[in-house]
């Protein structure tokens, strides 16, 4: 295990066996054995993911509701208590900061960061803090948070909680308590399958997770997952992840116009962002498939009688059972269902990918109903 990365207390008791990567000095469990049979675990039945180096901001007093609503892309005005949302964080050039998860409660909002950027976000909101009436509080040091992903994720978490689960809709979430003291379950996948958060105090933490972990069932197998399965289940769905597609590119290049309520009076970086739009960006990110063994990395430029793009993802699909990615390229041809011969100027071979549209599998979640 690496000593020199910071852990909650959690990842210190869970991941003693675990390949830990290094987020921003935090460290992630990447996989505990086996990446393939963790992304089996969320794809047909549940994983649990350690989540604890995802950054937990609690913004409550004075007027909470419209500060945060002005600090994100997507318009909270209206929003119910106990519903959540993505949203992107810009800076004052329209550039991606984060993606962010905002939960409403009664009084307060928690947004939960990625690991990579969460002392940033903490830091500008505690900056911004300071000519509103609001306090700024870092939950992370005190907060457990596990993510349950997979098509029986909703049969390992019902059992948290004393009434049928199917009445929690995608985006909400319910307080509750656990060993007397207070938690959330909340309803927020991101693999395409159904998929749950719990919020819990530290010192339960561990003991909760071994009781997710004691619901095996005979026709499903409950796991705990590291983030290399989960970074590819979603890929999969084209799920954005601020690793990769939402990593140094525009809005725009990275097709995420759908994380912003442009008709919103006001959030940072809007007017910078609409001046991009204007400005017409000539790439954008697309979906591939290769069919022969890959050779290719994230970073490396291709060509056809010249750079045309730029790999910006690649994972191996063990439902496809082949390589798919994301690809920078160049507009005119960033169409699906395209075959392209590519140079790879690192390589200096040639390669081939079929451009491909999300997603590219269909989750059993989409088909099979919480019962």
């Amino acid at each position: 295990m690496n000593t020199t990365l910071k852990l909650s207390s959690f990842t210190q008791s869970t991941s003693q066996n675990a390949e830990l990567v290094d987020k921003a000095g935090y460290g992630v469990v990447e996989y505990y054995t086996d990446v393939k049979a963790e992304y089996s675990a969320i794809r047909h039945g549940a994983g649990i993911y350690d989540a604890t180096a995802n950054g937990l901001i609690k913004v409550s007093g004075g007027q909470f509701l419209e500060f945060v609503n002005d600090f994100i892309t997507i318009d909270i005005e209206f929003l119910d208590i106990e519903k959540s949302v993505f949203s992107l964080i810009l800076d004052e050039q329209g550039n991606i900061i984060d993606l962010v998860t905002v939960y409403l409660l009664d009084e307060s909002i928690i947004i939960e960061t990625s690991p990579i950027k969460r002392e940033t976000i903490f830091t500008r909101l505690r900056e911004l803090s300071t000519v509103h009436e609001v306090e700024i509080e870092d939950l992370t040091e005190s907060t457990t948070l596990l993510q349950i992903e997979g098509p029986y994720s909703w049969k390992v978490c019902e059992k948290l909680i004393d009434f049928e689960i199917s009445s929690i809709p995608f985006q909400s979430f319910v307080e509750f308590e656990y060993n007397e003291q207070a938690a959330i379950l909340a309803r927020t996948g991101v693999t395409g399958e159904y998929g749950y958060k719990v919020f819990v105090k530290h010192e339960h933490a561990v003991e909760l997770y071994n009781f997710l972990l004691s619901q095996n069932h005979r026709e499903f197998l409950v796991k705990p997952v590291g983030y290399k399965a989960l970074t590819i289940t979603m890929l999969e769905i084209r799920q954005p992840h601020i690793e990769f597609d939402l990593n140094g590119l525009s809005v725009y290049e990275a097709t995420a116009e759908w994380l912003i309520s442009f008709n919103k009076e006001q959030f940072i970086g809007k007017d910078a962002l609409l001046n991009k739009r204007e400005q017409q960006s000539n790439r954008i990110i697309v979906g591939f498939a290769l069919q022969a063994e890959n050779e290719l990395q994230a970073g490396d430029v291709v060509c056809v009688d010249g750079p045309i793009g730029e790999i910006i993802q690649i994972e191996y699909s063990y439902e496809l059972k082949k390589y798919i990615g994301l690809i920078l390229i160049n507009k005119e041809i960033g169409v699906s269902n395209l075959t392209i011969d590519l140079t790879v100027e690192r390589l200096q071979k040639s390669t081939q990918i079929q451009t491909i549209s999300s997603p590219y599998i269909i989750p059993i979640s989409w088909k099979n109903k919480i019962t």
